[in-house]
């Protein structure tokens, strides 16, 4: 008796290990399609996103045409490519001659500014204590590389239209995909995952919703501001706030660099005016705006969003730039609902719940 429970103890040991062995691997070799997958993960991430955004857009025109969700759907993305296509022909041609002047023009206010700071007596005092390489890292040369970064877009042009049709066909066929994702989930557990998937939904499109209006405002009040102050090319610059807006905090002072190399380079005091242009724009950005968008979103925490950025643009380039901040909403809120709520059994009060964008019934 004792040898065959001796024996059934050891074979039960093997089967344990085996078992461990086999979920290791297991874990590894999800680990690996991860990270081999990872880009193809950025851009599905990113159809999404645009899904929910489509999705809003065609709620919002179910609303208030009390027509059927695909024809909506359809009227919206409609609209959208109509306001694109006329933002094109009506400034188009003259904000691409304005991105060629700026590509020119900045290397050379770069080189004009770098040359009087070395003329200048902190200037030599740091050109005669620092090395050689040190200097070369500082060139001219190096933002002349970087001022081609424009034409860097069209590199994502292939992955861009992966995107679009990923939005698109996710926001045509809602509750399709919502009712696929569901199957993989046991019974018991349904109701909850729907109510953790419509929760995401509300919260992601409320940021986005806030991202876009706080995008417009910034490049529309930059570059009116600039043109203001008499800058050159307040269309590209304006545009350019637009775009490095979506980069947290960051953003804004990659932004600032070429208006105000562009200004010095006409007088030191244009350069004053432009930061006062910055400052007030982004004042109303921090006081007017965002402060609407954050009461119908979850609060994300500064260095919980530099250190995401910095991870997922190690990981995923630009485009792990661009999900960053949806990435960390979505993070907050599953940790909130499927680690504090159900497993800590916490029910605090949310005071972050989001109400729904339309009527529920659609």
């Amino acid at each position: 008796m004792s040898g065959g429970a001796h024996v059934e103890t050891h074979n039960g040991k093997i089967g344990g290990g085996m078992v461990i062995a086999a979920a290791a691997i297991a874990f590894a070799a999800l680990v690996f399609f991860l990270w081999w997958a990872r880009h193809v993960l950025f851009l599905g991430f990113a159809g999404l996103l645009l899904a929910v955004f489509l999705q809003s857009l065609g709620m919002w025109a179910e609303r208030f045409t009390r027509l059927p969700y695909s024809w909506s759907l359809t009227l919206a993305t409609t609209g959208l490519i109509v306001i694109i296509a006329l933002f094109s022909w009506l400034i188009g041609a003259r904000l691409s001659q304005q991105f060629d002047l700026l590509n020119q023009e900045l290397p050379a206010s770069f080189e004009k500014v770098w040359s009087q700071f070395w003329g200048t007596s902190l200037g030599k005092t740091i050109s005669k204590s620092s090395t050689p390489a040190g200097q070369s890292l500082l060139s001219p040369e190096v933002l002349k590389q970087a001022a081609g970064v424009t034409g860097l877009v069209m590199q994502f042009v292939a992955d861009a239209v992966i995107v679009v049709f990923v939005g698109l066909y996710a926001a045509a066929q809602r509750e399709w995909y919502r009712r696929g994702f569901l199957r993989l989930i046991p019974i018991p557990q349904r109701p909850r995952a729907e109510q953790v998937i419509e929760e995401t939904v509300r919260t992601v499109r409320w940021w986005l919703l806030g991202q876009v209006a706080a995008m417009i405002a910034v490049g529309v009040l930059t570059g009116f501001g600039l043109w203001l102050i008499g800058i050159k090319l307040p269309i590209a610059l304006g545009v350019l706030a637009f775009m490095l807006e979506i980069i947290p905090y960051l953003g804004p002072f990659l932004a600032l660099i070429p208006a105000v190399l562009l200004a010095w380079v006409d007088h030191p005091l244009l350069a004053v005016w432009v930061l006062v242009v910055f400052a007030i724009v982004h004042i109303v950005e921090s006081y007017l705006i965002m402060p609407l968008v954050q009461l119908r979103a979850v609060h994300m925490p500064p260095a919980l969003h530099l250190l995401t950025l910095v991870v997922l643009t190690s990981l995923g380039g630009l485009w792990g730039v661009l999900v960053t901040g949806p990435a960390v909403v979505v993070g907050i809120l599953l940790v909130r609902m499927l680690y504090v709520e159900d497993v800590l059994g916490d029910s605090a009060d949310r005071t972050d719940t989001i109400p729904p964008l339309a009527n529920p019934a659609s």
